[in-house]
């Protein structure tokens, strides 16, 4: 065996078993695993469940019993201490791995022998069940040797490290000989564990897939309880770090850097996205400012803080300025930071609130949730108001109008420069706001929308579970072309989904909005009247899970259904005639004499 997995059991509540069966579910994982399960749970319910799931696999599984008091760092340091492999990861109780993973990292650790092996990770809503349809492809992973400090700067400063230990697998030699451990002085998914093991690490394989799932029940979000917390990790991880005299020495600007990003820099973006009522503090905000003046006081002069990009430096720029008052600090943050979501549904009282619970539970909070319902005959109507949140807005066709009447409802009726859908039976990632403003606020007004990856559900729906999802846009489509100036490929296909899209409400506006007389394909229209006029940036990452269910407009496949969807595919192709003999673009439509 290789990997040893712990996971702690604190939670008799928590669904210990997915997390068990997605180790289980490994691809050609025989022999290479034991599972460590480290429990403080006294209960008579959660023992039997514990000593079940050892009885099924003893060879592969162990379950150490803890006193109820340890806290969650003891847990983990005493799961290492069971460790009998030569590398080790973490996985929360109820949490998912890629069922890849340790097939790919098997592979790499075989032909590089890294210290550490890392990988992304998505958050995703309790009741998505489609985590195994995530890519996790072997030619995705990149290998690099630490060999200098230069390389370990360049590596340490991109985007390549994440702040968790779940992201992580560590070799077991490397964290005896630093010699780090979990505290209880800090939060548990900190990076004091993890960010020092970086420091003294030879050789890394590292992964922007998803290799780790977390999912997210139904908690508030509390921004500035999590901003204080991360302060206290940070500040903790900057003294383990100034204690080692000779590190810091060397990698000074990095560590100042990296502390200063995550400390002021990533604390602010996280204030820019908390809901009325839970903003910033502004004695926290002058604590940051004051440990951050005194660290840099002249931050230009780091090369590492000078590379900032357009929206880090604007943020930068306040480690000099004075409020008045928190109301004054928060407008400031947010100013044209509010997205409009707009869901718009048509009798699916059976899926939508879980569609828009995945709004409502999302990392960034700043938003105003438009629903329009296009005159539902079910139930639909009293689900959506039996949910308590004040940034709903609820608004009733009088008669069934159609998709895109009810989008330009939702749009009129916005107060966000930001645009968003969201379908009102499918799930969404719980950081994909965050990540989509994130880029979005970087950028130049050239640029008029940001997209995501998305994954079709449809094979796996349908029973088929032997080939892969589907990835839209396709990935063996080059990068060059998903981003830029993407008119001309798009001209060529849609290769963005209806609302893997945010766009901005002033660019929609000006190029007109959805096209009320399409059947179809009112997405992709849109999408080339802003292409066309506007720059599009693209995350290259699933942000979205479109769930492709038999009886969707989509999937039906009578006659009168495809004259409609032809029909508006002409109608679009004659929108861009011109446009397609610039690019030399042939249509896809021939006149044929009877």
């Amino acid at each position: 065996m290789k990997f040893s997995i712990i996971i702690p059991l604190s939670d008799q509540n928590a669904d210990i078993e997915r997390s068990v069966k997605s180790v289980k579910n490994q691809v050609n994982g025989q022999g290479l695993y034991e599972i460590i399960i480290v429990n403080s749970c006294n209960d008579k319910q959660a023992l039997s469940r514990v000593e079940n799931i050892e009885k099924c696999d003893p060879e592969l599984v162990a379950v150490v019993n803890v006193p109820t008091e340890f806290s969650r760092p003891q847990m983990l340091n005493t799961g290492i201490e069971y460790c009998r492999c030569d590398y080790l990861l973490f996985l929360r109780a109820g949490d998912e791995v890629n069922s890849r993973l340790l097939e790919v990292a098997n592979n790499h650790i075989d032909e590089y022998d890294p210290d550490i092996f890392s990988y992304g990770m998505t958050y995703a809503h309790e009741r998505f069940d489609m985590f195994e349809d995530d890519p996790f492809n072997p030619e995705e992973c990149r290998f690099v040797e630490l060999a200098d400090s230069e390389s370990r700067k360049a590596f340490l400063m991109g985007d390549n490290v994440s702040d968790s230990y779940l992201c992580h697998i560590f070799s077991k030699k490397l964290i005896a000989d630093v010699g780090v451990e979990f505290e209880d002085s800090v939060m548990d998914e900190d990076i004091v564990f993890s960010y020092p093991l970086f420091l003294f690490a030879q050789r890394v394989c590292y992964t922007k897939e998803h290799g780790y799932c977390a999912y997210c029940g139904d908690r508030e979000t509390d921004i500035p309880r999590r901003i204080a917390d991360r302060m206290v990790v940070q500040t903790r991880l900057f003294e383990l770090l100034m204690g080692a005299e000779d590190l810091y020495a060397e990698y000074k600007d990095i560590i100042d850097a990296h502390f200063v990003r995550e400390y002021f820099i990533g604390n602010l973006k996280l204030a820019r996205g908390s809901k009325d009522g839970r903003e910033l503090p502004l004695p926290t905000f002058e604590v940051m400012q004051y440990v951050t003046l005194n660290l840099v006081p002249k931050w230009i002069e780091n090369d590492y803080l000078f590379s900032l990009n357009k929206d880090d430096r604007r943020l930068m720029l306040l480690v000099n300025r004075k409020f008045e008052s928190a109301k004054d600090l928060n407008q400031y943050l947010k100013k044209d930071a509010l997205i409009s979501v707009i869901t718009t549904t048509y009798n699916r009282s059976g899926q939508v609130k879980d569609s828009i619970e995945c709004i409502l539970r999302q990392s960034y909070q700043y938003f105003e949730y438009i629903i329009v319902d296009d005159c539902s005959t079910d139930d639909t109507e009293r689900v959506v108001k039996s949910i308590d949140d004040p940034r709903i807005r609820y608004f009733k066709n009088e008669k069934n109008r159609g998709l895109c009447y009810s989008r330009n409802v939702g749009i009129k009726e916005a107060g966000g420069r930001l645009i968003m859908c969201q379908d009102d039976d499918d799930f969404c990632r719980l950081d994909k706001l965050e990540k989509t403003i994130n880029v979005f606020v970087s950028l130049s007004e050239e640029y008029g929308m940001v997209y995501c990856e998305s994954i079709n559900h449809s094979r796996r729906l349908s029973g088929i579970t032997d080939i892969p999802a589907i990835i839209i846009p396709d990935r063996s489509m080059p990068d060059v072309r998903k981003k830029g100036y993407i008119f001309p490929a798009l001209l060529s296909k849609n290769f963005i989904t209806a609302t893997a899209a945010m766009m901005r409400k002033d660019c929609m506006e000006k190029v007109g909005l959805y096209d009320e007389s399409l059947f179809g394909y009112e997405d992709w229209d849109i999408y080339l009247r802003i292409a066309k006029e506007y720059e599009a940036a693209f995350i290259r990452e699933p942000l979205y899970d479109y769930y492709q269910r038999s009886g969707t407009l989509i999937s039906k496949k009578d006659d009168e259904h495809r004259r409609k969807i032809i029909t508006a595919l002409y109608d679009i192709d004659k929108k861009f005639v011109e446009d397609r003999k610039r690019y030399n673009i042939e249509t896809s439509f021939k006149i044929v004499e009877q």
